[in-house]
């Protein structure tokens, strides 16, 4: 099983380098409802945000950017859980 096909590094929200899981290890897999997983991102997206404001106040617009980034992707996903 591989993950989505965006993806967006070993930081991102879908990391590269995620191990696979075989299918019929139900043990090992974190099994959410639609109501956890938007409860997780929401908290992600309230993180990110505060990311985004503090790297605005100094100047860093890597680090902005890269937040604004982040930002995006957890909204589509979050927009897919409506």
């Amino acid at each position: 099983m591989t993950g989505p096909s965006t993806s967006s590094g070993a930081s991102g929200l879908f990391p590269d380098d995620r191990p696979d899981i075989e299918a019929d290890d139900w043990s090992d897999q974190d099994l959410l409802t639609k109501d956890e997983a938007r409860l997780r991102l929401e908290h992600s997206l309230y993180l990110a945000e505060k990311d985004l404001a503090s790297a605005v106040e100094r100047g860093d617009g890597a680090t902005a950017a890269s937040s604004e980034d982040q930002i995006g992707r957890i909204r589509r996903v979050l927009a897919n859980l409506a």
